[in-house]
């Protein structure tokens, strides 16, 4: 990983390692109903299996490794016009199988995510929408300063107010969001002091989108976050501006597409002996979906952010991606999927 004197940028060196993964998803039909309500609670179990050829994330000698997961978990589905609720969670654990280097066994650990969504008057003009989502995971661009991955706990709880005058052709939504995120060791070389890094964050924005079309639209949202570190002297403060806006939906019966480009604008805070960085960049979100069947889809997609390092750094994160999935019985999901990154 190099690092500019001023600027903060960072470029990872083992940007060329890639992920494929494969899946299978089953649940139990229309799952267990509950009550007189028409609530529903689907039992889930998620296996994957998955090759990494840099599991410990170096910029030399990489260590590649298959890695198994085994998530079970619940979902609950409770639809209504006036109170939607949905909810859902697993575990997740991770088995490093050691298939290179048998060290990389001791990777292996238990994640984890979950999430809630309570949508009111779904059908008015009208629509608040409350949303709280966990993920315990493994993380490269949280602290890419650190040169090492980390484990990352994350909270996100968001608010949206979407309004639909003139029966929903234009969509106005103000929202806020407050983010809190702690860091854990990934492995033995991983600096201990992560733990001091953690940060909350706090945005608001909002977005206008017209429906031209009856699944095609065009938006422009901007949002703006300030983020305070949880211990003083130990991490970064600072705040960054996002605009973005472009077409997002179907463009024929079987191709859905997303193009969307904008500006991005960040300020890092000084603290201790580590300088202010600044930085700006065009930010991009763009992807193309083919359907050639209902059960089945192939999609491919290019996402360019830009990021505040908790280490009073600034990072262009570029990724490309790629994914197929095929629907079986309506019970099992297959999933082979591909990702690079580079920060």
């Amino acid at each position: 990983m190099t690092r500019g004197k001023h600027t903060g940028w960072k470029a990872l060196c083992a940007a060329v390692a890639a992920c494929v993964s494969a899946g299978a998803h089953a649940s139990p039909g229309d799952g267990i109903h509950l009550g007189g309500s028409d609530a529903r609670l689907h039992p889930f179990v998620e296996l994957e299996s998955r090759y990494d050829s840099n599991v410990t994330y170096s910029g030399a000698d990489a260590v590649g490794d298959m890695i198994l997961h085994v998530r079970p978990g619940l979902e609950l589905n409770a639809p209504g016009n006036v109170l939607a609720v949905e909810s859902t969670g697993a575990l997740d654990w991770a088995q490093y199988l050691g298939v290179q280097d048998s060290s990389t066994k001791d990777l292996s650990r238990f994640y984890a995510s979950a999430g809630f969504a309570a949508l009111l008057n779904r059908n008015g003009t009208f629509t608040p929408r409350l949303d709280d989502t966990f993920e315990r995971s493994v993380s490269t661009a949280s602290i890419a300063s650190v040169t090492t991955p980390v484990v990352s706990n994350q909270n996100k709880l968001a608010l949206s107010m979407p309004w639909r005058p003139g029966g929903g052709a234009l969509v106005l939504t103000a929202k806020g969001e407050w983010l809190a995120q702690a860091f854990e060791q990934y492995q033995s070389t991983t600096p201990a002091g992560v733990s001091d890094l953690g940060y909350s964050q706090v945005l608001g924005g909002g977005q206008v989108e017209w429906r031209f079309l009856p699944r095609t639209s065009a938006l422009v949202e901007a949002n703006w976050y300030q983020r305070t570190p949880n211990t003083a002297g130990q991490a970064d403060a600072g705040n960054g501006l996002n605009v973005l806006g472009g077409l997002t939906g179907l463009i024929s019966e079987r191709v859905a597409a997303t193009a969307k480009v904008g500006w991005a604008s960040v300020s890092a805070d000084a603290f201790g002996t580590v300088q202010a960085a600044q930085a700006s960049s065009v930010i991009t979100d763009l992807a193309v979906e083919w359907l050639p069947l209902d059960s089945m889809s192939l999609r491919a997609g290019y996402l360019r952010q830009l990021g505040i390092d908790p280490l009073a750094s600034t990072f262009v994160q570029d990724g490309v991606s790629a994914r197929f999935q095929l629907k079986l019985a309506d019970r099992f999901a297959l999933h082979v999927g591909s990702e690079w990154d580079r920060f």
